[in-house]
């Protein structure tokens, strides 16, 4: 392997290590390998394994505030993960128009994952973007959390003729189904009479959901 090669590479060669031979035997080279081997091994676990076991939730809120977007956007996606409620204040603030758009995607899915009602308000004013991904994002975080506050907006959404896309109007149906507010039973009523029949049929599963609670 290169990485052997280059250790051995790196060692005095035998012929020129008589103290080191003196000491330590005949084998003192190929001791030394295997201890550089050893660490190599160690260094690339604790390379792979990240924060797993030597960082806690502090390092992970602290890193959402990094320069580093990779470290920002890992801090994110562990946090959403694990559901810690602590980081949704922090994830909010990630939420504001002047931050990266693949920041503020991966901070929503990680608000809809941990479900606090903390973030609803702030999702909600999410609403009135015209960006597919964000509302399409938003939408399901929304639904995920449960609020209830969150129908009407939804619903807004739905009568909307700005909105003629399927992929929103689909989260929509899902997220008002998910939530489960009798409230959103009229437009859900109009949808499932839609001539498009994958929405008339999400639109009546919605309904069945919603009259099962």
């Amino acid at each position: 392997m290169n990485i052997q090669m280059d250790i051995q590479s790196k060692l005095p060669h035998p012929t020129c290590t008589h103290e080191g031979v003196q000491k330590y035997g005949m084998d003192w080279p190929k001791k030394q390998i295997k201890k550089r081997k050893v660490s190599l091994l160690f260094s690339l676990i604790v390379l792979f394994a990240g924060c797993s076991f030597c960082s806690n939730t502090e390092d992970y809120i602290r890193d959402l505030g990094s320069e580093n977007v990779v470290a920002q956007r890992d801090a994110i996606f562990w946090l959403g993960e694990k559901g810690k409620k602590s980081a949704a204040l922090p994830l909010m603030n990630l939420l504001a128009h002047e931050r990266p758009k693949v920041i503020r995607l991966e901070a929503i899915k990680a608000l809809g994952k941990i479900g606090a009602s903390a973030p609803v308000d702030k999702l909600v004013s999410l609403l009135e973007e015209t960006d597919e991904d964000i509302l399409v994002e938003t939408i399901e975080a929304l639904g995920k959390i449960g609020d209830r506050k969150a129908v009407k907006p939804i619903t807004e959404i739905l009568r909307d003729d700005m909105f003629k896309n399927q992929t929103v109007t689909l989260t929509a149906i899902w997220g008002l189904g998910n939530i489960g507010d009798k409230n959103a039973t009229p437009s859900l009523m109009r949808l499932s009479n839609e001539k498009d029949q994958f929405i008339a049929y999400n639109a009546t599963i919605a309904l069945k959901r919603i009259a099962t609670r």
